[in-house]
């Protein structure tokens, strides 16, 4: 038995994919399980198909060869949920949050990420949020393997590129990974720089995107840096650059073209998209106000300028109220999307301070304002 299923199938299907433009058109028939009766408008029937699409549409969005790869449209940072209790990585509501990501048209997501609190993660808890995010998440999985110890990150890589079984067959654990430059010792030069990101790049069978981000690692990697790496390794597909400064940004892109610049900065989507840079990879506070962080991505591709502008204002306003909270990004990201994550909680580890009742109180509020 074959089906079509169209977006307007799917509106009540938990595993939503009525934002998805396109029809697909999906075979039953292994699905059956000797029952040809079940009539093909039951919904054991339309949920079954459902299930399968998604399988399909992660095929189809897999590149052909590691250096082809390339995101298309907005990225998540994802934050890592933590018990209340005990402050342990958090499984189940670790997949019910990717799982809302999906059903709100996230096709990509950072783990592990500074928005993800990796430097407050072990390795093991690392390796195990990134095996939770790719059995959850039918579209590409970016896993963050920086670390200060070259070894370590060499450690995440490998499990990185380790096969795990999903709901769509074997998958490898991460489709890319994305790589801080070492972040500790100060007055490094960009020659210690550039041989840390050559040892991995060297062992590296997925690709890699750098990930450019002087607040946090006081140090900064340059075009030049950016364009020789980009000449001599295949897999590198890219960089994230979280800073405000697009013309920075496109400096990266005139180094080396053919590769994905992604800017850190939720408030730039419109603007990095002018300038022919790829999109925004956005931090907490995108994931509670997630359909509308994806789609100014949509709209503006489209050539919608009017919905885009609509929708980054509706971003920056939500933003503005978060900010207005006088919260950290990542706690505040945490607080808002208990109003839409069923068991996540707020909690974060130290030092990042978990935000009090009150505070918590506002922003579930102005989460629910911004939906409205």
């Amino acid at each position: 038995m074959n089906l079509t299923v169209r977006r307007s199938d799917c509106v009540s299907c938990p595993r939503s994919l009525q934002r998805l433009n396109f029809s697909q058109r999906v075979s039953l028939r292994p699905y059956q399980q000797g029952s040809p009766s079940r009539a093909p408008d039951s919904p054991v029937v339309k949920a079954l198909a459902c299930k399968v699409a998604a399988m399909a549409v992660s095929r189809d969005r897999a590149p052909a060869t590691p250096t082809e790869f390339r995101m298309e449209g907005q990225c998540f940072a994802m934050i890592t949920p933590f018990t209340a209790s005990s402050n342990q990585v958090d499984t189940k509501a670790h997949e019910a949050y990717v799982k809302f990501l999906w059903e709100q048209g996230g096709r990509n997501v950072v783990v592990n990420g500074t928005t993800g609190e990796f430097a407050a993660m072990t390795l093991e808890e690392r390796q195990q949020a990134a095996e939770t995010t790719r059995k959850a998440f039918p579209g590409i999985v970016l896993n963050n393997i920086s670390t200060c110890c070259l070894q370590d990150a060499l450690t995440l890589l490998s499990h990185s590129q380790q096969t795990i079984s999903t709901e769509r067959g074997q998958q490898s654990i991460a489709d890319a990974v994305l790589v801080l430059p070492p972040y500790y010792q100060a007055g490094v030069t960009d020659e210690g720089i550039e041989e840390f990101f050559r040892t991995i790049l060297k062992e590296s069978e997925l690709p890699v995107l750098l990930y450019n981000f002087p607040a946090n690692t006081n140090s900064l990697i340059s075009p030049e840096m950016y364009a020789r790496l980009a000449k001599d390794f295949p897999l590198l597909r890219g960089i994230k650059n979280t800073f405000a400064d697009i013309p920075l940004c496109t400096e990266f892109k005139e180094a080396a073209p053919h590769l994905q610049v992604y800017v850190g900065a939720d408030r730039l989507t419109v603007e990095a998209l002018d300038k022919g840079l790829d999109g925004i990879i956005g931090g907490g506070g995108s994931s509670a106000l997630a359909a509308v962080f994806v789609n100014i991505y949509t709209a503006h591709k489209a050539g919608d300028r009017t919905r885009a502008d609509k929708l980054q204002a509706q971003l920056n306003a939500w933003t503005d109220e978060r900010e207005a909270v006088e919260v950290l990004d990542i706690p505040a990201g945490k607080a808002a999307l208990q109003a839409l994550v069923p068991g996540l909680t707020a909690a974060v580890r130290a030092p990042l301070v978990q935000p009090g009742s009150e505070q918590q109180e506002r922003l579930k509020a102005a989460t629910h304002k911004s939906y409205s």
